[in-house]
């Protein structure tokens, strides 16, 4: 469909695309890999050419996009947090008029518009790091590209040549812009109304090929970008699992997905009703296969498609009759799909509007924890996170040992993940694997001077397995939660501060404080600074790490701090599953769970369902396995006891009002009066609340759990 009419209607959709860009763009960064291309860009701004290497102690390769993290180096370092958020914004209107310009003067129509606010979505998950400089590089690429079909003039060689250096060396994924230069010959080849040049076609595909050896890497550029778009011919998919590089199906972000199969359905549904030659479909059809076979490749393959659904290859007479009646209509629709698309792309709570980055990315924690050890050695990061934090801070006695994606072009991948598999299963002593190497972490860990483990904190099945390992955590709230070797001297002092920590936070009088402010270091909560609902995804995953080491009175304190700020379903639910995993734990101790922790796990709804389903548990008309908790021993409740009441403050954070509506004397009462003091940070007055029923004759399972809790609460 084409929209006919004064070209004055024209800039009006080109400003409703980059309000939408904009706004799409004014979002904290996320971009887990920032840190990473800022220590990468300052490095290259000191004319290294070889700024992985020299960073990392197992990279010894050079790289093809080698000035890629200069853009956001030169961010950070002049303009701070405020920096990088102008970078994104600046590159978020830039991929919206880009894609304006790309799109064929004869061909604005509203099918461009439908495909776009799609493909903005999916652009803002990259925003500022190197891969967005990928998807402002195509749409350049096609544009001259497409222009030069007709028999190219030196000077327009000259000008493909010189753009595709830059891109090669300041972008990533050199074979995208060949892919680019290719399609744009190809579409423009099968136009009616175009000049096509099979001679210049060839020419310009051959200049943009030799464009793309001219980086550090040289030739080997394509073979790099060949693994990072096809990472399973080098590695199987079995060593892939839950990383970026595995197949776009198995992604965890279902909602760029389901945006990715609409713009791809839409662009289909066009080529159909258009009848486009086999070469387009032939085109379609691998575009498709280089996204679904990696999740890295969904955003450049975006552009590519939507590049690819714009391209006219009708006359404009045919299609502009009886259409001015409809621009109103077409108007009012594109715009409703605009603004559509950005309150679901701002839906997210933990990823609305905002200014900074988010708190995920906060590196203070983490240099407080590592500037004051006095060790010296490599430092092991399962993620680049954790190792571009530690090459941001440039400390002077611990490097980096390696990051994913160096790992992966380096034919490092899959003993990376057996170290990683051999640490998280505690396999530290020699042994010898089926393919006929060796295994074991401690040989390994030797032999690369590796002192210090980091672990990104919200992998929690690696927290839970290293609690059984020689490896003690150096610290608690870090997002990247450094690890060191007991058996090392300088390390004693750290872990055992964390170990005291630890107990401090469960059973000591520590409180959280939760924020519930708008403005937090590195992120300033629009929508928080007018009233709205705070943030609690910080709190969410401090909560979370404390789940995994079992530190449930510390994980209740979190989570009720930020439920006494602002009601939330989605923490209720994070704590009424901490109550099951105590219960459950109460039970592997003591056979049973204590009523107060059972009836908390069982009945995490709203009052009124509760009761109900209270009430039919007793009954009996409700089975343990239908309530999802049939692992747990659960006892009615006697009729006098007010425990409906104390649970309804309780999953509102409002724990000294459930503590009052626990007056009952019986054992189980004063129990649970003495798990909320704990979670209330009133150490004293749970010691003698417990010392209390320590004292009388009391359940054999009570007796059990109440000394465990006692035995706690006095460590120290």
């Amino acid at each position: 469909m084409l929209i006919a009419g004064p070209s004055r209607q024209i800039p009006a959709f080109g400003c409703l695309m980059i309000g939408a860009a904009a706004l799409l763009g004014l979002q904290p960064v996320f971009a887990e890999s920032l840190w990473w291309h800022v220590a990468r860009g300052r490095e290259a701004l000191t004319f290294n050419l070889l700024p992985s290497a020299s960073l990392l102690n197992a990279d010894v390769a050079a790289e093809a996009d080698w000035l890629s993290g200069v853009p956001t180096a030169l961010a950070f370092d002049l303009g701070g947090l405020h920096g990088l958020m102008l970078l994104q914004l600046l590159i978020a209107v830039s991929i919206a008029v880009m894609l304006i310009r790309a799109v064929d003067d004869e061909h604005t129509g509203l099918k461009a518009w439908l495909i776009l606010p799609a493909l903005l979505l999916l652009c803002n998950r990259s925003l500022p790091v190197p891969a967005s400089l990928t998807l402002l590089a195509i749409p350049l690429v096609w544009n001259i590209a497409r222009d030069q079909q007709r028999e190219p003039t030196s000077a327009r060689l000259v000008q493909l040549f010189v753009v595709c250096v830059i891109a090669a060396n300041l972008a990533p994924g050199v074979l995208w812009f060949l892919a680019a230069v290719a399609i744009a010959g190809i579409v423009r080849g099968k136009s009616p109304t175009a000049q096509f040049s099979l001679h210049g076609y060839c020419q310009c595909l051959g200049v943009a090929a030799a464009a793309g050896c001219l980086t550090p890497r040289g030739v080997l550029a394509y073979r790099d970008a060949f693994v990072l778009a096809f990472p399973q011919v080098n590695v199987p998919r079995a060593y892939l699992t839950g990383t970026h590089f595995d197949v776009l199906a198995s992604s965890d972000d279902r909602f760029a997905i389901a945006l990715f199969v609409v713009l791809a359905v839409f662009v289909a549904i066009h080529h159909f009703r258009r009848r486009a030659c086999f070469e387009t479909w032939a085109c379609f059809s691998v575009l498709q296969f280089c996204a679904w076979s990696c999740a890295g490749n969904l955003l450049p393959v975006t552009v590519l498609l939507v590049l690819l659904g714009t391209a006219d290859r009708t006359s404009v007479s045919k299609l502009s009759i009886g259409l001015p009646r409809f621009q109103p209509f077409a108007f009012m629709l594109t715009t409703g799909l605009l603004t559509g698309t950005c309150v679901l792309g701002v839906a997210d709570l933990d990823r609305r509007l905002g200014w900074g980055v988010a708190p995920l990315l906060d590196y203070r924690p983490l240099q407080r924890d590592l500037t004051g050890l006095e060790v010296d050695g490599t430092v092991l990061a399962n993620d680049v996170l954790g190792a571009g934090v530690v090459a941001l801070l440039e400390l002077p006695n611990l490097t980096a040992h390696d990051t994913p994606e160096r790992a992966l072009l380096g034919d490092r991948w899959i003993s990376s993940w057996r170290l990683w598999d051999d640490i998280s299963h505690q396999r530290r002593n020699p042994y010898d694997r089926d393919d006929g190497t060796t295994g074991g972490w401690w040989s390994s860990l030797q032999n690369d001077d590796i002192k210090i483990l980091l672990i990104d904190s919200r992998q929690h099945s690696i927290l839970r397995t290293l609690e059984t390992t020689s490896w003690r955590m150096l610290s608690l709230d870090s997002p990247v939660i450094p690890y060191g070797f007991s058996g090392e001297p300088a390390m004693a002092k750290p872990i055992l501060e964390c170990w005291d920590a630890r107990w401090m936070v469960n059973y000591g009088p520590w409180q959280y404080d939760f924020p519930g402010a708008a403005v937090v270091w590195g992120r300033t909560d629009i929508a928080g600074t007018v009233g709205c609902e705070s943030l609690t995804d910080e709190c969410r995953r401090l909560a979370g790490v404390f789940e995994a080491l079992e530190l449930y009175h510390a994980s209740s304190k979190v989570l009720t701090a930020a439920l006494s700020d602002q009601p939330s379903a989605t923490v209720q639910n994070q704590l009424q599953k901490s109550m099951q995993r105590l219960a459950r734990s109460e039970q592997t101790l003591a056979s049973r769970a204590s009523r107060w922790d059972t009836w908390l796990a069982v009945n995490p709804g709203d009052e009124k369902a509760a009761a109900s389903r209270s009430l039919m548990l007793k009954l009996g008309f409700l089975s343990k396995r239908v309530l999802g908790t049939s692992q747990l021993h659960f006892e009615p409740l006697a009729p006098s006891d007010n425990w409906q009441t104390a649970r309804s403050y309780y999953f509102d954070g409002r724990l000294d009002l459930a503590m009052k509506a626990l007056d009952s004397n019986n054992f189980a009462t004063v129990f649970a009066r003495a798990q909320l003091q704990i979670v209330l940070g009133q150490t004293d007055a749970a010691t003698d609340t417990l010392k209390s029923l320590n004292d009388s004759e009391i359940d054999p399972v009570l007796s059990v759990l109440v000394a465990h809790e006692l035995k706690s609460v006095q460590r120290n």
